[in-house]
């Protein structure tokens, strides 16, 4: 629009349309000093843009290097995750193993303590006094199996909640990686 303002101030200027030179020359000096300012303030806008665009192309780069932070990540959890239900895993078989020792040695606890029982009955219906110092002897024998049977039982029950603790850690553990990749895959 300055342009055909401008265009049309220097014709009536040549004469043609009465408006005298010096008012002519007035307004075609403020229409190029309006264009002039309009042309900076166009070049101040593309400045503008161009910051504006070097900003967007900045945060897509970093856009990128965040999501590939996050595959990096997703993937080391993956990975603990998978160390940790193996180590679950044989600490479940380590578990049971156990439990089947202390049933056999529970089990046969009972049978000798059983058969200890029926000798110490057989004996009492003889009152001969050598049987009753074998018998006696023989229940000191069973005493002591008895207590270190006992004592055993102890050991792997204290091995039993041991696994029980770790167990309990592994999982708390598992539960807390579990939590971070789902919060890693939310963001």
């Amino acid at each position: 629009k300055l342009l055909i303002k401008i265009e049309d101030l220097e014709r009536a200027a040549d004469g043609s349309g009465g408006v005298t030179d010096d008012l002519l020359r007035k307004e075609l000096k403020d229409a190029k000093i309006a264009l002039v300012d309009k042309n900076r303030e166009v070049e101040n806008y593309k400045s503008k843009l161009e910051t504006l665009e070097n900003e967007i192309q900045v945060h897509r780069s970093r856009i990128v290097e965040l999501e590939q932070e996050l595959e990096e990540t997703s993937t080391v959890s993956r990975l603990q995750v998978e160390e940790l239900e193996d180590e679950k895993k044989a600490l479940q078989g380590r578990l049971k193993g156990e439990r089947l020792d202390l049933s056999s040695k529970l089990a046969q606890r009972d049978e000798t303590i059983t058969s200890l029982q029926q000798e110490l009955a057989r004996y009492r219906g003889n009152s001969e006094f050598e049987e009753l110092a074998v018998i006696r002897d023989e229940l000191y024998q069973a005493k002591s199996e008895l207590q270190t049977a006992t004592k055993e039982l102890e050991s792997t029950q204290k091995l039993l909640t041991k696994v029980k603790g770790e167990k309990e850690d592994l999982l708390e553990r598992n539960n807390k990686l579990n939590a971070d990749v789902k919060r890693l895959e939310k963001s």
